[in-house]
């Protein structure tokens, strides 16, 4: 049988994770039509008629899966708000997104412990429109603590300084990065090149605090679980190359140099302890050598943990550190992981 979502959640949060929910199809007696028909967009699309009702349902869900163990996160003021009703979602314009959080929502999650997380748009050629809105409407600003957006089309090509002034977070919150031409299941490393070179440039480009993809079990090229084929695709090992060693608290430090053609590189800290990981990705069809030179606090030795055609983070001999200095060589068509401890 089905296991359903909120089993999942109190079985997720066993192992530390936090919960967050997004609402996609609000309740039709407090829209202003029923949704979109199928899975496409329509005109006009559903829009908010009762926000006092739909906030008051969802501090109630909150409240709910509370008494279930599951404590929630964050809750996005919509999926999607831009979409025109794609996917049966409630349609928000910027102003009215801001003023469904400042005025709404946030007051009826005030004193739930949940986070208010927006937009949540499409992609970021919808997110600053909707940013500014709620930058503009100081109750919204106040309230928001999560500015995120999805990822389908373009990603975030800087980063947001007044997110991070305001002691906010900046998210992306859904992505499929799919399949490419020489990859079409999806499996492989070719595809999980490609969601491993999105993460390191949303990490390092738009400087994001989280990176979510869409979704874990599915069918065909999306799942990070073919769930046709029963294969845990190469994209699921490349972002363990990522999670399972970039913790939640770790910190993202600067890298300088120029690295190889074909290589990018991106390192963090765990600042209690001085712990390092850097995430070096190599998409030539030829082993890459690099050096590292690690400036402050560097561990005695580096372990390397690859994915790759041949390794799923397979765990590799230490390296030396010496002088703050090792060189690595890369696989072909890789990610590696290095960590150590000073």
């Amino acid at each position: 049988g089905t296991t359903s979502e909120t089993n999942i959640a109190k079985v997720a949060v066993t192992y530390g994770v936090k919960v967050w929910a997004t609402p996609w199809q609000t309740k039709t007696a407090d829209t202003s039509r029923g949704p979109c028909p199928g899975t496409g967009s329509c005109t006009p699309p559903p829009a908010l008629t009762n926000p006092t009702d739909w906030a008051s349902t969802l501090a109630t869900f909150v409240t709910n899966m509370k008494t279930q163990g599951v404590p929630i996160y964050a809750v996005s003021a919509e999926n999607e708000p831009d979409s025109g009703g794609l996917n049966g979602t409630t349609s928000f314009s910027a102003s009215d997104l801001a003023t469904w959080v400042g005025s709404y929502l946030g007051p009826a999650l005030a004193n739930t412990g949940a986070l208010i997380m927006a937009p949540e748009t499409e992609n970021w050629y919808g997110f600053p429109g909707y940013f500014s809105a709620l930058q503009s409407n100081s109750a919204a600003w106040g309230y928001v603590s999560i500015l995120a957006s999805h990822q389908y089309g373009k990603g975030p090509t800087q980063p947001e300084p007044t997110i991070t002034a305001a002691g906010k977070e900046y998210w992306e919150t859904e992505v499929d990065t799919g399949s490419t031409s020489d990859d079409p299941t999806a499996e492989n490393m070719p595809s999980a090149l490609v969601l491993a070179t999105t993460i390191n440039d949303d990490l390092t480009k738009g400087n994001l605090n989280a990176f979510h993809y869409w979704w874990l079990y599915a069918g065909g090229s999306s799942g990070l679980f073919d769930t046709n084929t029963k294969v845990w695709t190469k994209r699921f090992w490349v972002m363990g190359n990522y999670s399972r060693f970039v913790r939640p608290g770790w910190m993202r430090v600067s890298t300088s140099g120029t690295p190889p053609t074909g290589v990018s590189v991106s390192a963090y800290v765990n600042p209690p302890n001085n712990a390092v990981a850097i995430v070096a990705i190599n998409k030539n069809t030829a082993p890459t050598n690099m050096s590292f030179f690690i400036s402050a606090n560097a561990p005695c030795a580096l372990t390397p943990y690859e994915t790759s055609s041949n390794e799923n983070l397979g765990q590799g001999s230490a390296l030396n550190v010496s002088q703050s200095r090792v060189t690595v060589s890369l696989t072909s068509q890789s990610v590696t992981t290095f960590v150590g401890m000073p």
